[in-house]
């Protein structure tokens, strides 16, 4: 009720159809748009992060990579200009990345092999910070938890190509944008609150690591 994440629900049978209405969906925000593209690119974003674990008979996950680059590039590609018209094919093509496509990665991965850092980090901000965090969408939040990611991974070039991709779409870049106050024992907090450093089962020196990206961002 106050916001917060309560953790994953599973439930025994999935789900058997999803509509998307092109005409609600094409009359939406722009910022709405921005916020589903960002949350979609996170798939390629965390299954690469993870690849290193794969076992080596993982073909699936491999396909749910493949899938995952194809998003990734397309809506890079046509992501700006979808903003202009949402009605356009660009657009509609980055919809259906935004939904389809990105539920299909799900699927295949089986939600498995992906270090979700982003989504951690989504998690931990509306846990910690339910009333700041209120105004700002998932996509968003995710999208400033990307880039701590990549930086994280050491994938600089990747860093900046999200960050100039999410500042043309007017999206939030940092804690301070999400309206986190920036203080050391808040980075801190953030960097040690489950389950952020639990994806990785690092030393304690990560959580130093995280907290020197959230400052630096």
């Amino acid at each position: 009720p106050d916001g917060r994440c309560r953790g994953t629900w599973y439930f025994k049978r999935e789900v058997s159809l999803v509509i998307c209405d092109l005409d609600i969906l094409c009359a939406q925000p722009p910022r709405y748009l921005a916020a589903g593209m960002v949350d979609a690119i996170a798939k390629h974003v965390e299954i690469k992060h993870h690849l290193h674990a794969l076992p080596a008979d993982a073909q699936d996950v491999l396909l749910a990579q493949q899938l995952a680059q194809t998003i990734y590039r397309d809506l890079f590609a046509y992501g700006r200009e979808s903003m202009v018209d949402l009605h356009s094919a660009k657009a509609i093509r980055c919809i259906f990345h935004s939904i389809i496509t990105t539920g299909m990665v799900s699927g295949i991965a089986r939600g498995m092999y992906q270090a979700a850092m982003a989504h951690a980090f989504y998690e931990v901000i509306r846990t910690l910070f339910p009333q700041d965090s209120k105004p700002w969408l998932h996509g968003e939040i995710v999208g400033v938890g990307l880039r701590l990611q990549e930086l994280y991974a050491e994938n600089l070039p990747e860093a900046e190509q999200l960050t100039t991709f999410m500042r043309e779409l007017d999206m939030p870049l940092s804690l301070a944008d999400l309206s986190v106050p920036i203080r050391s024992d808040i980075l801190q907090m953030i960097a040690s609150t489950s389950p952020l450093p639990d994806f990785y089962i690092k030393p304690e020196t990560d959580k130093e690591k995280v907290t020197n990206i959230l400052h630096n961002l």
